[in-house]
């Protein structure tokens, strides 16, 4: 062989390879230029719809605990309210009884005064009245009392009945302890005076 032959095969060699290095070169651009479309894509709709599901899921959840929020504050606005208004319904059943009794106490009716007094006072203490309204309550039952044993007969063996007189024994028994004496003093009072008639 002579040389200009090796030298024209070394060439054609030489061609060869950069062709194949060309070949080689293209194909690794192309394959990078898909991994970065690829790429581009994914940070383009791929993560945005990653974000859209977590921004939605954690929407949802804050909406979940925010209405149960919302619920228990309607709840406990309702409670109050109804509390409210139960303890304004107290109050006027309260005052109506405050006002039987003073006029079975003005006609002369004490027995009947006295069981509306007890009402009365049940209503103060259910409605957790400040301690003034229920001690006036506990005099004027005091004071009833008082009235009635102006109607027990001279010798003091028949004594003026009320009525209800189980309902009244067991309001007495709810006055607060800071009126024991009082207490003490309306018991002593009632004793004996139990419409025997009511139990039949």
């Amino acid at each position: 062989m002579d040389t200009t032959n090796v030298i024209n095969l070394y060439e054609k060699l030489l061609d060869l390879e950069t062709s194949n290095h060309n070949t080689f070169i293209i194909v690794l651009l192309g394959i990078i230029v898909l991994l970065m479309g690829i790429t581009w894509w994914w940070n383009r709709v791929g993560v945005l719809n990653e974000i859209k599901k977590e921004i939605s899921s954690q929407f949802n959840e804050e909406l979940k605990d925010f209405k149960k929020y919302i619920k228990k504050q309607i709840q406990k606005d309702v409670k109050k309210e109804i509390q409210k208004y139960k303890n304004k319904m107290i109050a006027i059943q309260g005052e109506n009884a405050r006002a039987m009794a003073i006029i079975c106490s003005e006609s002369g009716k004490f027995s009947y005064s006295i069981t509306w007094w007890a009402r009365a006072l049940k209503y103060a203490i259910d409605s957790n009245s400040d301690g003034s309204l229920i001690r006036m309550i506990v005099d004027a039952i005091s004071t009833t009392l008082k009235n009635l044993k102006k109607h027990d007969s001279k010798d003091g063996k028949k004594k003026a009945t009320v009525y209800q007189y189980d309902f009244i024994m067991e309001v007495v028994e709810m006055i607060p302890d800071t009126l024991n004496n009082e207490k003490k003093q309306i018991i002593n009072k009632l004793d004996g005076r139990k419409d025997l008639d009511e139990d039949e």
